[in-house]
Parts: structure tokens; sequence; C-alpha cells
């Protein structure tokens, strides 16, 4: 009973991305608007808490073939790999480079002709 609770520990990540978090994906700006949310949860891929999006908005399982990284930490969602994103927090805004800041709901983003919104 012992080792199993132990094996259980230890399969567990001990951070996990919020279950409640939808991210819409999408090739455009426009297609943003149309595009259907999904759980961000559903994207992960292997045990890690991370979720790997490629150019074309496929979810990979390699943060070497990623484009834009979401890596979960204690403290919230954290960008794990982002080269070149850019977010605009309204329709009509102009695109500004992301710095350290961590991802926001509500906020539009954009790296390599890939679109997404967390929600």
């Amino acid at each position: 009973m012992l080792t199993a609770g132990l094996l259980l520990l230890l399969a567990r990540p001990s951070v996990r991305l919020d279950p409640g978090l939808d991210v819409t994906i999408a090739g455009s700006e426009r297609g943003l608007r149309s595009a259907k949310a999904v759980r961000l949860v559903s994207l992960q891929r292997g045990r890690t808490a991370r979720v790997c999006l490629d150019a074309g908005g496929d979810a990979v399982s390699s943060p070497g073939r990623a484009v834009v990284v979401l890596e979960a930490s204690r403290s919230g969602l954290k960008w794990g790999k982002a080269a070149g994103l850019q977010m605009s927090e309204r329709t009509g805004r102009p695109w500004r480079p992301v710095a350290d800041d961590a991802p926001r709901t509500g906020v539009r983003y954009r790296c390599d002709g890939l679109y997404f919104r967390l929600e």
C-alpha cells in the first residue's frame, strides 16, 4: 500500500494546468473570432504540465518543435518558449512584443502566423 502511494505521488506532476482555462487557436486574426475554444488541459502531451503549440496550432509533445510553450508553475501560467510573441488587448490596438508578462486571459497573442487567446 505504501509503495502504491509513493508511485502515485511520483507519477503526478507537482503543478497542474488550470482545468477551467480555455484557449482559442486560429490561423488568422479574423479566424480567432469564430474559432471554438478548447480546454488547455486537453492539449497537454505527456506528464509535464505544459502545452506546446506549433506554427499550425497543433499541440506537440516536444518543446523543440513548438513556437509557443505554456507551462504551469506554482504561481500560475508562464511562458516556456515564446520567441517573437506579440500581444494586443483589443481589436484595432497595435501589436506589441510580449516582454516577461505572464499569459493573461482575454488578450490576443500571435506568433509566426499562429493566433490564440486564453479564456
